[in-house]
């Protein structure tokens, strides 16, 4: 009976002791109190960079197989700006431009003035309809100049030929010792062309005939095409203008603004 009685009184002094343990856990297990109205509640932590460890994600794999059939490829440049030029295509552009040499035709002639007075005649090479290139020719005799070749005065006379008479306006030479006048003579004027565009027009189809593309081809790439000359007895004359890939002739637009302003 006395055993009985003590561990009863365990078992009370257990309880007390135990209860305020199991409040504090109970407290804690239970979800914190909601915040007043119209208090911001704090943000979550951010998730640490790279994964849960803080690593940084792997590098995704590399594929040096290079381009593979099916590939959309580079984009294509901006309207506007040059493409650019394959410089494997040099005999392709050459080609081009000998496969249709056969269907160059003569275009306008006109005639301008260039900047130091002289005159110029000056005809369009046709292909498809549209301009491509332009060929300068001799005002004295409608020969056809080399590129680069300023345009000729008329001709000399022959050797052994009297002296043409002096133009009445044009003024004397001055003498050895006589002194310079105040205001300088006149210059003598300028001799206007002694062929006329129709008789140019008479003879450009029988010259583009003549007309064969050079062995090579001038990559020009900040314009975006190859340049392809043309020969005419021995002597380039023109330039033709072939895409970046060698595939297809360009127009001319400055030979066609000339056209459209000079031709007659």
């Amino acid at each position: 009976m006395k055993t009985h009685r003590i561990l009863t009184s365990l078992l009370a002094v257990g309880a007390l002791a135990l209860g305020p343990a199991l409040s504090g856990s109970q407290a804690q297990e239970a979800a914190p109190p909601p915040q007043p109205p119209g208090e911001l509640q704090p943000p979550p932590p951010p998730p640490p960079p790279g994964g849960p460890r803080g690593e940084r994600p792997p590098a995704p794999p590399r594929d040096d197989r290079g381009p593979r059939a099916g590939d959309p490829g580079p984009p294509p440049p901006p309207e506007g700006l040059p493409r650019p030029v394959d410089a494997r295509s040099a005999s392709i552009a050459v080609k081009t431009v000998t496969d249709a040499t056969p269907s160059f035709a003569s275009g306008q002639v006109w005639v301008k003035t260039a900047p130091l007075g002289e005159q110029q005649i000056e005809a369009s090479l046709l292909f498809q309809g549209k301009e491509i290139a332009r060929l300068a020719f001799n005002p004295a005799d409608g020969t056809i100049l080399p590129k680069g070749m300023p345009p000729a005065q008329p001709l000399p006379p022959p050797a052994g030929a009297p002296p043409a008479p002096p133009d009445a306006n044009t003024p004397a030479p001055p003498q050895p010792g006589a002194p310079n006048p105040t205001n300088p003579p006149i210059p003598p004027p300028v001799p206007s062309a002694a062929v006329t565009p129709e008789q140019v027009k008479a003879r450009l189809a029988d010259m583009v005939k003549a007309l064969r593309p050079a062995g090579g081809a001038e990559a020009m790439p900040r314009e975006g095409f190859w340049r392809v000359p043309l020969v005419y007895q021995g002597a380039i004359v023109a330039d033709v203008q072939v895409t970046g890939d060698g595939a297809r002739i360009l127009p001319d637009l400055g030979a066609a603004r000339d056209a459209a302003i000079f031709a007659r």
